[in-house]
């Protein structure tokens, strides 16, 4: 466990002082803490299974953030609950009752919240994957069968509303679902003509030096479908900024920060490459101006 997902025990005893007589069970937190993390991995490698292998990354990644969400929710709700002890215990005389009143309601509603983003998160493993990753190896080959369903499906449409047409009846397909198929259909063909496209493109490989002085190599690689930066050590923190903001993000497993090449990756790296090369011209010394 790692410190975003640590327990603390000792919010947790405090949190049951204030609201019981009964001794605190050392490590019962932490236990059930680690028992709900079990579970949400166990869906987590189930998902895998039933997923492509691009995808298994980014289920890890929803773990890991279920994980964090709980121990905080879990820290945080155990901090608030020492701060409202039981009247059972204080007695009733001179208890804020408005007063700790305000702060459960405070508490609730906070932990409401990190519920729904726990919720939110569990849903977020469970959908992972049912997509069509353009990264994906077979990605053109799965798009071409989709494709190939909604066709026979538009074919299946037309032809139910020219035999109703023909008997006079009203037409069983709206004339917006077959627009909307259609639209599915050419965005299906752009995205399979745009995978060939990046694929026709090879792998391009390039070093630079980022504005903080830290070399790199940047790939794009056309038949990965993904376009990243490597370095020899981590950057630093403006360097890290720099390619949060243009959507990279790092990867523990390929250590390497990277994207899928799409139009907008393209245009992520000229701007960054352009911020390179501004700066390697403002460090460049003048040139004497020769005299007359």
């Amino acid at each position: 466990m790692n410190a975003a997902q640590a327990i603390s025990e000792d919010a947790a005893r405090q949190a049951k002082q204030a609201r019981s007589l009964a001794g605190y069970r050392e490590g019962s937190a932490t236990s059930e803490h680690e028992q709900a993390v079990q579970e949400i991995r166990q869906l987590a490698e189930q998902r895998k299974q039933e997923v492509d292998e691009t995808y298994h990354e980014r289920i890890d990644q929803l773990a890991d953030r279920y994980a964090a969400i709980l121990a905080t929710q879990t820290n945080e709700f155990n901090e608030r609950s020492a701060r409202i002890p039981s009247v059972m215990l204080t007695g009733p005389a001179n208890y804020p009752a408005e007063k700790m009143a305000r702060r459960t309601d405070s508490m609730m509603r906070h932990y409401a919240r990190q519920d729904e983003q726990l919720e939110r998160t569990r849903a977020a493993i469970l959908a992972c994957g049912s997509s069509i990753s353009s990264t994906q190896a077979n990605a053109e080959q799965l798009l071409a069968e989709k494709l190939a369903r909604l066709e026979a499906r538009q074919t299946e449409m037309k032809q139910a509303n020219k035999k109703a047409r023909a008997s006079n009846e009203p037409a069983p397909y709206e004339s917006f679902t077959l627009s909307n198929n259609n639209a599915n259909m050419r965005r299906i063909r752009q995205r399979i003509e745009s995978i060939r496209r990046h694929k026709a493109a090879g792998r391009e490989e390039r070093t630079g030096t980022m504005p903080a002085g830290e070399p790199f190599t940047l790939v794009q690689d056309g038949e990965e479908g993904y376009t990243y930066f490597q370095f020899d050590a981590k950057p630093g923190e403006a360097t890290r900024g720099t390619l949060k903001h243009h959507g990279f993000h790092y990867s523990p497993r390929l250590t390497r920060w990277q994207r899928k090449t799409t139009g907008g990756s393209a245009c992520a790296i000229r701007a960054i490459l352009a911020q390179c090369q501004q700066t390697t011209n403002q460090n460049q010394p003048e040139t004497p101006k020769e005299q007359s």
